[in-house]
């Protein structure tokens, strides 16, 4: 349960953090980073619900790409 609930709060704060940075997507979801600053992220459709597909947020230009389908397509 705590380490669950430490990662919830990673998520939160990196996220929240993230979202005061110019060009970061407004339904991203921060779930890890590079030491250049960059963000890996979870994206929600419309309706709220997360994806699948992993994308890498460029925060020197601000692109978002698309870096896996989904978590097992980081794997290989």
């Amino acid at each position: 349960e705590t380490l669950r609930r430490t990662a919830v709060e990673n998520i939160t704060n990196e996220t929240r953090s993230a979202k005061s940075w110019p060009g970061f997507p407004s339904e991203a979801i921060v779930i890890g980073h590079d030491s250049y600053g960059n963000k890996l992220v979870l994206m929600k459709n419309q309706s709220g619900e997360i994806l699948e597909e992993i994308y890498l947020w460029d925060h020197e230009i601000g692109s978002i790409n698309l870096l896996a389908k989904d978590i097992k397509d980081l794997e290989k």
